[in-house]
């Protein structure tokens, strides 16, 4: 490791713990800045890696940038939490899904996929939204279609993820699994009328694990190309 690598990893983890510090003391200023800070440090330490090892990487590593701007864009939309940009924050959600499946969609061309596999997976995520549209009675046409253009790109972005790693048994499919899995999972909960953001600590949980799941998927990219 270079000395960008140790330092980019020892911000991002000083800047978590001051995060969560400013958070559970409840400083709403410094807690906010950190927050923006999380997502381009653990940016600059996987990129930092890509640098280092693997220089003729530049497509993930482009990647990684994307992704890394759309984020903060969808983390400052719900930072706002007003139904207004609710619509804004589905499309950064739905620009940065878009990225990491033009990153990762190639793969699926070099396996060999069952009939049965996309017909029953395309079944369960279509029922899936459908359940969630009506528990939540999304009524604004607008939210609804960036909604679902938003749910279904993260949808093939986990349907690539399974199939590497169903049929092809490779260690970073893993990784994008649970990252897509939870890239979802927190698109769901945003756009919903839950307001689970609003309860105590869960902002918290929330953020972290959007971060988390950033860099899952960013490590996927890593281990992907070892």
């Amino acid at each position: 490791m270079n000395y960008f690598i140790w330092i980019f990893l020892a911000l991002f983890v000083i800047i978590l713990t001051l995060y969560i510090i400013f958070y559970i003391k409840n400083l709403g200023i410094p807690k906010t800045v950190f927050s923006f800070l999380l997502i381009p440090f653990a940016s600059a330490f996987f990129t930092s890696i890509l640098f280092e090892r693997y220089p003729d990487s530049l497509r993930i590593i482009q990647t990684q940038i994307l992704a890394a701007f759309f984020s903060e864009a969808a983390m400052l939309l719900q930072l706002k939490n007003e139904k207004s940009l609710r619509p804004l924050a589905l499309l950064s959600y739905l620009l940065i899904l878009a990225v990491w499946v033009n990153l990762y969609r190639p793969v699926i061309y070099l396996i060999r996929i069952p009939s049965w596999f996309p017909v029953i997976f395309t079944i369960l995520m279509t029922a899936l939204f459908a359940a969630f549209c009506i528990f939540t009675k999304t009524k604004k046409f607008l939210t609804l279609i960036f909604l679902a253009l938003s749910f279904f790109t993260g949808s093939y972005l986990l349907f690539t993820a399974l199939v590497e790693l169903l049929f092809n048994h490779r260690l970073y499919s893993l990784l994008l699994t649970i990252g897509s899995i939870t890239t979802l999972l927190q698109l769901l909960i945003y756009a919903s009328d839950l307001h689970l953001v609003a309860e105590k600590y869960s902002q918290l949980i929330y953020e972290s694990a959007y971060t988390m799941s950033f860099a899952v998927i960013s490590a996927a990219g890593l281990l992907m190309i070892i």
